[in-house]
């Protein structure tokens, strides 16, 4: 019995360390970054300074993105009212608006999306897969990136939400 726990053990650890990976260094750039949202509106993220941003990099032609929206509007809407701010990244290249939006309403974002159609930030933030989600600190300092996120990961990303938060103060 004492064996299998080890095990057990073992494999949540090892779980958990690769479920994310080291922040990139040059993180401190993403707020230099101007793009288009789907609503036809421009945000410079330099506007999002002062907040924990969340940041999900997405595709219309992405199935297992539709899987990661549940999870992240249940961390947002745990988070409501905090200063955990969340933005879709719509990755389609060329962009298909009325697709796009289609999708937002399908898989039920309840989350505004921006769009990177010529990958500013997935190639200045080298984003190897999707889904993806990033998250920045209050100074633009990217402190958490996952890739692949299933209904499995809830638990430990409402967990790390709040540490987000409190390592943002």
């Amino acid at each position: 019995m004492r064996f299998q726990f080890q095990i057990i053990f073992f494999l949540l650890i090892s779980s958990l360390i690769q479920c994310g990976t080291k922040p990139d260094p040059q993180a401190s750039e993403l707020f230099s970054v101007p793009l288009s949202t789907t609503k036809g509106g421009e945000l410079d993220l330099i506007s999002e300074k002062g907040n924990v941003l969340v940041l999900d990099f997405w595709a219309t032609w992405c199935d297992p993105c539709a899987k990661a929206v549940p999870v992240l509007n249940k961390i947002r809407s745990s988070e409501s009212g905090k200063r955990l701010h969340f933005w879709g990244v719509n990755t389609d290249s060329p962009p298909n608006l009325e697709e796009i939006l289609e999708k937002e309403q399908k898989w039920g974002m309840e989350y505004p999306s921006l769009l990177d159609s010529d990958w500013k930030i997935v190639n200045q933030f080298h984003i190897k897969g999707q889904p993806a989600m990033m998250v920045f600190d209050t100074k633009g300092k990217e402190i958490y990136r996952q890739y692949g996120i299933t209904g499995s990961d809830l638990p430990g990303l409402l967990l790390r939400a709040k540490d987000w938060l409190n390592e943002s103060k």
